[in-house]
């Protein structure tokens, strides 16, 4: 069955006397994105130390239960939106655009076997048979499979049974312009849940993280000059009203970073970049936005930190005996203090960039070889 709310109960698939899976589509889905993303997923399926990266988190058990997750289809291009691990017992999905007759598509995807479970065309099921059996893997049990067809209003995919390895779910949007889909989704559970994190969680590197936010920024810099009109480029298709301002809600920061050429080079991502400039919080203000714009000219005093520490202590190791410890983190502050005396930086953004990225306070080993 589709359980989703407002859909009516004779959306069902169902088996005929002779084994065949027939499929009858949902008439009418009751759909408000604006409601819906007024805020965006919750990070906090994600353990401590990694970050969300997929709008669907597969934890050990959704039984009965049903979710949905906004997800920004970039104009032009066919993404990889989530990953469906092995072992996920009786996933429904479905998929509508905010935008009536945007050009978007539901796609299934086998790393594995190299086809399309589902596709327009072409797929195990398509627009031209809307229900089929996967074979799978070896001695796995036949997955049965329901489509509503990429016509549909509302763009539907249910399994019954389980996934016999990891899976891909597409989104293949056609148009000239970004398409804000929702997706709602349930199963019954994720297999043996021994996969730490669950499915859709990646670990963060705030290190990595930080030196890609630095290049970034040194290419906006360079590109815009300014802040107000690198908001207004790259933000303002984006933004929506947030507490009477105008922000960027997470689930649209990926267009704001893949607008930089080297955005798929890194190996963070737009994700890792939200949360280091955001930290948690769902949406990127203009002032959030203008603090990440500048963060090149913070590295650059930091820059200046270094050159500073460097001639007090010429070597590593005496270096990194004079910032250890509570007289070390007292020299640091001493230093930070003439750094931004020097070039104008706040000792609140120096204190971050060098010791914000560990959690420990105090400048820890890694920082230091960070600076060094």
């Amino acid at each position: 069955r589709m359980p989703w709310s407002g859909a009516p109960r004779s959306s069902v698939g169902r088996h005929t006397p002779d084994g065949a899976l027939l499929v009858v589509a949902s008439a009418t889905w009751a759909l408000s994105i604006c409601c819906a993303c007024a805020l965006s997923p919750s990070t906090s399926l994600c353990p401590n130390g990694f970050v969300r990266e997929s709008p669907l988190v597969f934890t050990c058990s959704r039984s009965q239960g049903e979710d949905s997750s906004p997800f920004l289809a970039l104009a032009r291009s066919a993404t990889a939106a989530f990953h469906i691990p092995r072992g996920v017992r009786d996933l429904q999905v479905a998929m509508a655009p905010e935008r009536r007759g945007d050009e978007v598509r539901m796609l299934i995807y086998s790393p594995i076997s190299r086809e399309f479970l589902v596709a327009p065309e072409g797929g195990v099921v398509s627009d031209s048979r809307l229900a089929g059996l996967w074979s799978g893997a070896g001695s796995w049990p036949e997955v049965s499979i329901s489509y509503s067809g990429s016509r549909a209003a509302t763009q539907e995919i249910a399994f019954f049974g389980s996934t016999p390895y990891n899976l891909e779910l597409h989104v293949q949007n056609s148009g000239l312009a970004p398409s804000l889909v929702l997706f709602k989704y349930s199963y019954v559970d994720a297999g043996s849940c021994s996969q730490s994190p669950p499915a859709g969680c990646r670990l963060y590197d705030a290190f990595d993280t930080q030196r890609a936010v630095v290049d970034w920024s040194i290419w906006a810099m360079a590109k815009y000059g300014f802040g107000d009109r690198a908001w207004d480029e790259l933000a303002g298709s984006m933004t929506e009203v947030w507490h009477e301002e105008m922000a960027v809600p997470r689930y649209k920061w990926s267009h704001v970073w893949q607008a930089w050429p080297l955005a798929n080079a890194k190996r963070a991502k737009w994700q890792d970049a939200f949360e280091y400039l955001l930290a948690g919080r769902d949406v990127a203000t203009k002032a959030a936005f203008l603090q990440a714009f500048s963060i090149g000219n913070v590295s650059a005093a930091v820059d200046v930190f270094a050159a500073h520490l460097h001639q007090l202590r010429p070597s590593k190791e005496e270096a990194w005996e004079y910032l250890r410890g509570a007289r070390g983190e007292t020299r640091a502050e001493e230093l930070a203090r003439s750094c931004a005396s020097e070039t104008g930086v706040s000792m609140g953004r120096l204190r971050r960039f060098v010791t914000g990225l560990d959690g420990q306070g105090g400048v820890g080993l890694a920082e230091f070889r960070m600076l060094w």
